[in-house]
């Protein structure tokens, strides 16, 4: 559906079905960002929902940069690879030990990847290999149904690995609003600020790619796999310098969207207790060629402390999946806050993405091991091991 309020408004097309759940203040949002000035057109996608500094799961076009549409953890994405092992032959209980044993840090020979990648060998070195803390993730998966004719790394286990330009992002983010402070005009691209901003926008980009395929190779090593097989990597926190119908310079906002082209082979994240989907892109120029990347939180963190998980029963239960999976996550505020009913239904969100004609499925994936780790300056996690007296890997 498309709708322009006020004369001033860019177009916004919303990609999503009646039965989608969107929160009125992500609709809000959705506004305020139609409003901006520059502003062409706005996708919405169904795990459209509120963020701190807009809507997340949009794509948005225009003729300048607004840094706080992609915020700070620029280049934020999903990296799937094939690992090469026959599903049958993976034990999980055993898969789950060696991970818990995996050290996700810096390489030894950092400096020189970063400097394979086109990047200073001393760009943010130590964090290079960390996965993160929120909804970041390394997952064992495999595919469940196959959906389309060409389906990589089936039989296969495949890893998904969900996170982004951890302290990198976030320096830029903190340098951002000192250098240009309030962002709600945006920044010309071709001023100073601008071509600093695309500058780091840029580096953030590259290193959080590297980034996905060091976890990568952490998993495939502690599993001794023999393989570790790009299939496909996909940012969704970024700016995109395009042209319009006309030859001029435009830039494509993507805040939690795909930058989806025809052909793409793009993940579909659903929760760690819900399948997750690959798709193909259509690449559809009325979506800003963007699709949704993952399910989208259904409700915030905050209120998922109130259902449940306080026993130890309840605890152990989110542990698991339904399918007997497993999931490694040792602090129990993460438990709760990404459990599966924090999120809406993923096949929900690729249904809308498919009548919309953004998409076709390629295959749905069954999760077998979710990783997950907390940011190391968790504030909540520091507070409670003062009180504790312990000492903390910052594992969650």
């Amino acid at each position: 559906m498309d709708e322009r309020k006020g004369p001033m408004a860019a177009i916004i097309q919303r990609h999503y079905s009646e039965r989608a759940w969107i929160e009125g203040s992500a609709e809000a949002q959705l506004g305020e960002v139609a409003l901006l000035p520059g502003m062409a057109s706005v996708s919405a996608f169904p795990d459209l929902h509120p963020g701190k500094n807009g809507p997340i799961g949009i794509a948005a076009t225009a003729s300048r940069l607004f840094p706080h549409l992609v915020g700070n953890d620029i280049g934020c994405g999903f990296g799937l690879f094939d690992l090469g092992i026959p599903v049958r032959k993976l034990r999980v209980d055993k898969a789950e030990e060696r991970l818990r044993a995996a050290v996700f840090g810096s390489p030894a020979d950092a400096p020189s990847a970063l400097e394979a990648a086109g990047l200073p060998g001393d760009l943010a070195a130590t964090a290079l290999g960390s996965i993160g803390g929120g909804n970041h993730f390394a997952e064992l998966t495999c595919v469940e149904e196959r959906l389309g004719s060409d389906v990589p790394g089936c039989g296969n286990v495949l890893l998904l690995v969900h996170t982004g330009s951890r302290s990198l992002g976030a320096d830029v983010w903190d340098r951002t609003l000192s250098r240009i402070g309030a962002l709600g005009d945006g920044v010309a691209p071709e001023g100073e600020d601008g071509e600093w901003w695309k500058a780091r926008h840029d580096e953030c980009v590259a290193w959080a790619a590297l980034n996905r395929r060091v976890v990568a190779a952490t998993v495939a090593a502690a599993l001794r796999a023999d393989a570790c097989g790009a299939v496909c990597d996909v940012p969704h926190n970024l700016v995109v310098a395009d042209a319009d119908a006309d030859g001029g310079a435009v830039y494509r906002h993507y805040k939690g969207a795909s930058r989806t082209l025809p052909g793409d082979l793009v993940p579909v994240a659903g929760s760690r207790d819900s399948l997750s989907h690959l798709v193909v892109g259509t690449g559809v120029a009325g979506s800003d060629f963007g699709i949704a990347h993952g399910s989208g939180r259904k409700r915030d963190r905050a209120s998922m402390h109130g259902r449940g998980g306080l026993k130890r029963s309840e605890r152990e239960a989110l542990q698991r999946n339904q399918w007997g999976g497993r999931v490694i996550c040792d602090d129990s505020d993460l438990l709760l806050e990404e459990q599966a009913s924090a999120y809406k239904n993923p096949r929900h969100v690729v249904d809308d993405l498919v009548t919309a004609g953004l998409v076709g499925i390629v295959c749905s994936l069954r999760p077998l091991v979710t990783f997950k780790k907390a940011a190391d300056t968790d504030a909540r996690a520091m507070r409670r091991d003062r009180t504790r007296g312990r000492d903390r890997d910052g594992r969650r």
